[in-house]
């Protein structure tokens, strides 16, 4: 999956031995690049990267409210659909617009993004805007775009913001596009590999408030602060979180890099 125009050399190396929790690989060929990229993205020192040909020895879920991720079988969760491929890549199936697409299920990055090559562009959607982003392959184009409704597998989960990447088709890419799930949408994932299926959970949702609004009334600066206190108290009672932290680790579900 290139999703710039640039070209980069790789090596491949086999590495002794992995140990990651309960997964033990031994003799395993990995690829060698430069991953300085994700140091200044992240602010961390990355020395690789994990992927699906080690991980899918064991399920496994992932809590970025807590930073954490768990080896063995997956808890029952509120959602789930199936996989629609589980090798070389994780894929589940998206209905966008009435159209079932196939997309790679990442859980590292935070967006939903579409491929141009596979037939999509602005004039679909409601364009927002242009962009470029970055990825260890170096930069590419994108447009913003706002998609009013999504469904994962049989699940909707509604409007959403999307990006259309201006990608370089590769003979072995036979899906449509990645669905990042690393934002404040999706609190835990997990990849439950013996029931192949792909499960997560959302934030609870806040409890409706009724509001009248009168423009013919006149409330005191005291009245005007005790509502706004009432209505801090409200949310905080509701567990409601603005700020839901990614994981440290990067876990890259398409390759092994180091």
């Amino acid at each position: 999956m290139n999703l710039s125009n640039k070209a980069f050399k790789t090596h491949v190396v086999t590495l002794p031995s992995l140990v990651l929790g309960p997964i033990r690989a031994e003799s395993l060929p990995v690829l060698t690049e430069d991953l300085s990229y994700f140091q200044k993205a992240l602010g961390h020192k990355v020395d690789g990267i994990v992927g699906l040909d080690v991980l899918r020895k064991s399920s496994f879920t992932i809590n970025y409210r807590a930073k954490e991720m768990l080896f063995g079988p997956v808890e029952g969760m509120t959602f789930s659909t199936p996989f629609a491929t589980e090798t070389p890549v994780v894929t589940i199936r998206v209905g966008v617009q009435g159209r079932k697409l196939r997309l790679v299920v990442d859980s590292g990055g935070p967006d939903i993004m579409l491929f141009q090559s596979r037939g999509f562009d602005s004039t679909s959607f409601q364009a927002l805007g242009k962009e470029k982003a970055t990825d260890v392959s170096g930069t590419f184009q994108r447009t913003k775009v706002w998609i009013p409704e999504i469904y994962l597998g049989d699940e909707r989960i509604g409007p959403q913001i999307a990006f259309i990447a201006d990608d370089r088709k590769d003979d072995g890419d036979d899906f449509d596009g990645v669905l990042g799930f690393r934002g404040p949408q999706f609190w835990k994932v997990a990849f439950d590999f013996e029931h192949r299926k792909f499960q997560w959970e959302l934030p609870p949702v806040a409890p409706g408030i009724t509001v009248s609004v009168y423009d013919d009334v006149q409330l005191s600066s005291g009245v005007l602060a005790d509502a706004e206190a009432e209505a801090t108290r409200i949310y905080q009672r509701a567990g409601i979180s603005f700020c839901v932290p990614a994981l440290a680790v990067v876990i890259d579900l398409t390759s092994f890099l180091l």
